[in-house]
């Protein structure tokens, strides 16, 4: 009795993971070819034991979708019956087939969150349908291979023609020095949701400012005055440029803000960003619109207030930078501030072909437009 509940706890984690990784593959997410990233990646994405993805990666190779080789990885086989993955990459050093040796690109995808993968339209997952899309009128030419830290800090020791060109997607800020030393003296590198000032590395990126500015527009329209501003993760890039852009609009406006309605205070996940949420909902300040930074963290929101007995957007204001289906479907649905991931996949993909092929030194440098999705959650000031 006492040895079943862990026993059915670690199956239904194992059936969970597999189920999830199934439904990646069938809609594309990871196509037929691919490398599968590491067990460790996985293991941290998904928050479960190293044995879980093991029963997992067992499970979906039984049933025909993975293939596993010693010193090589797993590799996406897919409902179309691959024999042979697109091209194959031994991060480890071991030996290439001829197949993968007469392939084409091997261009290594690093995803800094890879628990953003898990949602199906998160912006991880909307990125690498844009890669996807890049690829496919490649065919079997190149492959996609998913790096995890670990294996980045091996490349530069590497035969060259292990890695083509490395592929970023929304790295922290802490990354920056890294990603431009790669760009400057080994591979080329696009950087995907980032664009540092004087990085040599090509980048795709959205207008953030453009984006903040138009949502504090329609809720100073609206009468707002009362606004807060909460982060994404400390080192994200973007975590800095939107501090500063909403700090500099409210300046500009006349309107003082104050020290809880900054990102000062608040943690990026956990029971931390609750209690804040709670603390602020609850402050007789409370703000009259609160700008979160993901559809989850949006999500949340709705369920704190529904709690606390206030109502969107009767009590408050709420609009969220990105968007998925969630946010089309939540009672109310969410205003977004929504950036073109898919898009902006493709185009950093496409670059990154380019670069590698013709060897070029020339770099993308690419702004895309935001856009403001206005619906039910934003509405004029509630009345003191």
């Amino acid at each position: 009795m006492s040895t079943a509940t862990p026993r059915l706890e670690k199956a239904s984690a194992s059936n969970r993971v597999a189920h999830d990784l199934r439904d990646k593959i069938e809609r594309g997410i990871y196509r037929p070819g691919t490398i599968l990233p590491g067990r460790r990646a996985l293991s941290a994405a998904y928050q479960v034991a190293l044995v879980t993805i093991e029963q997992s990666v067992r499970q979906l190779s039984a049933e025909g979708l993975l293939r596993s080789e010693q010193g090589r990885g797993t590799f996406v086989v897919g409902n179309a019956g691959f024999a042979e993955p697109i091209a194959s990459m031994d991060i480890d050093g071991g030996q290439e087939n001829a197949a993968s040796a007469n392939a084409g690109l091997r261009l290594g995808l690093f995803i800094q969150d890879m628990r953003s993968m898990l949602s199906s339209d998160s912006y991880a997952a909307q990125a690498v349908h844009g890669v996807q899309a890049a690829l496919a009128p490649f065919g079997m030419r190149h492959s996609l291979i998913f790096i995890d830290e670990a294996h980045l800090d091996s490349i530069p020791s590497m035969p060259a023609s292990k890695v083509s060109g490395l592929l970023f997607v929304a790295p922290h800020t802490d990354m920056s020095s890294r990603i431009d030393w790669f760009a400057r003296s080994i591979l080329p590198t696009v950087v995907i949701g980032a664009s540092w000032p004087g990085i040599s590395a090509g980048f795709v990126d959205c207008d953030n400012t453009a984006g903040l500015k138009a949502a504090i527009d329609r809720l100073f329209e609206l009468g707002h005055r009362r606004i807060a501003c909460t982060p994404t993760h400390i080192s994200s890039f973007h975590h800095l440029e939107r501090e500063r852009v909403f700090l500099d609009e409210m300046a500009r406006r006349g309107v003082d803000v104050p020290r809880e309605y900054t990102l000062e205070f608040w943690k990026p996940e956990g029971s931390e960003t609750i209690e804040a949420v709670r603390n602020l909902l609850a402050s007789p300040v409370r703000p009259t619109a609160l700008i979160v930074p993901s559809p989850f963290l949006a999500g949340r929101v709705l369920q704190i207030a529904h709690a606390m007995e206030l109502q969107v957007p009767r009590d408050f204001s709420l609009v969220t930078f990105d968007d998925t289906a969630g946010m089309l479907t939540a009672i109310p649905p969410i205003s977004s501030i929504a950036a073109p991931f898919e898009q902006m996949g493709r185009d950093g993909m496409t670059a990154l072909i380019e670069m590698c092929e013709k060897q070029s030194v020339s770099r993308i440098r690419e702004v895309l437009p935001m856009d403001v999705r206005f619906r039910e959650s934003i509405g004029t000031v509630p009345s003191e």
